[in-house]
């Protein structure tokens, strides 16, 4: 097809005949073929003359074999480690939601200020903070007379 800049008086369908300055035929025509809708497509020379137009029937088969490729370059790409990396990723996401509708529930149903609900966040983060620095003390030094 040319650009629609360079085409603007073209009219759609075309007839497999037809060239950039003629129109199809109309519908009433004993000779013409009606193509049934918009997804039909024509392939054009540099000329600009249709060469050959594709039905729907092949667009639509076209589509489904492209579709049928994709799906199948997915199983080939989709092995248990791509797998297992795409769903920690899944549970990070749902544990982000989870903490916005904690937000949201120390904000409504609790009536938190800003200022309560970081000092709220801030103590049960601790641990998690604490956490790395006491495993390192503890794989140095009896801590309650046990070692790691």
């Amino acid at each position: 097809r040319g650009s629609p800049r360079a085409t603007p008086h073209r009219r759609w369908p075309l007839t497999p005949h037809a060239t950039k300055g003629e129109e199809a035929a109309p519908t009433g025509n004993p000779g013409h073929k009606p193509q049934s809708s918009i997804l039909n497509t024509d392939a054009e020379d540099e000329t600009g003359e249709v060469k050959y137009s594709k039905t729907n029937d092949v667009v639509v088969v076209e589509n489904l074999r492209s579709v049928v490729k994709q799906i199948q370059d997915l199983k080939a790409l989709l092995n248990p480690e791509i797998l297992a990396i795409m769903s920690v990723y899944f549970v990070q996401g749902i544990l982000g939601l989870s903490s916005l509708a904690t937000t949201f529930f120390l904000k409504d149903e609790m009536h938190l200020s800003p200022a309560e609900m970081a000092a709220l966040t801030g103590i049960t983060s601790l641990p998690w903070v604490i956490k790395p620095l006491y495993g390192f003390i503890s794989d140095t030094v009896p801590l309650f007379g046990y070692r790691r």
